[in-house]
């Protein structure tokens, strides 16, 4: 999937580049492709006939422990893009590595953010393609020496502890599943207190000029600003066609924890995502913390069973419970626009 197409479901899903893949990998997606179109030809059983009085399947399952079994699980910090794990709602979306002696990173993307300029069939991969936005850097105070990462499926969010030769931080991320906003916990040990966030924002330009596929005459967009309202901090990246992409953070103590939120917006033609962004994150921010997280899970845990799909044997189970996780955090059609 190239990162500059316009038809990718998420601007995260997008970055992938062609590279040798070991053969396990390939078989491996081969396989999760086919549990996904097998689930996209299964008849809803709300129209199916009924052939027997019998059910046809079993619906007494304790979901939370059937989906644990499948949780994808990190004895060691990922630190390539392909061994992250990636968290979303369908339009906003991040994945979580480490990329330095002293660096976590939270990528930051949101489904519509692209180009707009006058299209036409030799420039479309860079005038209508996906645009970057940023990313948030946890600099730790210690050399990061290991750490640990779980997927938890059943509460849709990452959790995790990272270790260094100063102490500890243990981590709570998820993507809200009804509100655009990107949450953060951090509990950091004593050694740890003084870590600290940096935003790291990326040019708003064709990912293929960037990488020296550079078409003649590309003109790129203007270099991103950075501003404050109140304690909001906010990014401003400005197209050259019309509209922008504006993303938007604060940071917080909700229940003793140190917490970072993050809204993205993004408006074409006009220039309303920075009082879109803005207004999202003051709403998180004012709901309690344990409320922002029941309604996360109680949306994700009424997903689940809804879209459950048996099979006979187990070793298909877990190709599907991930499949399904990556297609509802990747893709949603009721949030992407309908046009460009």
């Amino acid at each position: 999937c190239d990162w500059s197409s316009d038809v990718c479901s998420s601007d995260l899903a997008c970055q992938a580049r062609i590279r040798d893949e070991p053969l396990k990998r390939y078989i491996n997606m081969t396989r999760m492709v086919v549990v996904v179109v097998l689930g996209w030809l299964v008849m809803p059983t709300g129209f199916a006939q009924e052939t027997s009085a019998a059910p046809i399947a079993a619906t007494d399952i304790d979901w939370e422990r059937f989906l644990a079994r499948h949780d994808l699980q990190w004895s060691r910090m990922p630190t390539d893009w392909y061994q992250a794990p990636f968290l979303g709602n369908g339009m906003l979306g991040t994945m979580v590595r480490q990329t330095g002696e002293r660096t976590v990173r939270w990528d930051v993307g949101r489904g519509d953010v692209q180009d707009h300029r006058p299209i036409d069939d030799k420039t479309e991969m860079y005038s209508r393609c996906r645009l970057p936005i940023g990313y948030f850097e946890l600099k730790t105070v210690g050399t990061i020496s290991g750490g640990t990462m779980r997927l938890d499926l059943w509460n849709a969010e990452a959790t995790g502890e990272i270790t260094t030769d100063r102490g500890s931080i243990r981590w709570q991320s998820l993507v809200h599943a009804e509100r655009m906003v990107i949450v953060v916990l951090l509990e950091p040990s004593d050694g740890e207190r003084d870590c600290r966030w940096v935003w790291q924002a990326e040019p708003a330009i064709s990912p293929r000029q960037a990488k020296g596929r550079t078409l003649k005459g590309y003109q790129p967009n203007p270099p991103p600003t950075q501003e404050t309202d109140g304690a909001v901090r906010l990014c401003r990246q400005p197209l050259l066609s019309g509209g922008e992409t504006v993303t938007a953070w604060t940071q917080a103590d909700m229940e003793g924890k140190r917490a970072l939120l993050v809204s993205v917006a993004h408006s074409f033609p006009g220039t309303t995502a920075r009082k879109d962004a803005v207004e999202e994150l003051k709403r998180a921010a004012k709901v309690p913390l344990g409320d922002l997280l029941e309604t996360h899970r109680a949306w994700w845990q009424a997903y689940y069973p809804a879209s459950f799909l048996s099979f006979s044997d187990t070793y298909w189970e877990p190709l599907d419970r991930k499949s399904t996780r990556l297609n509802s955090s990747h893709s949603s059609v009721s949030r992407m626009p309908s046009s460009a």
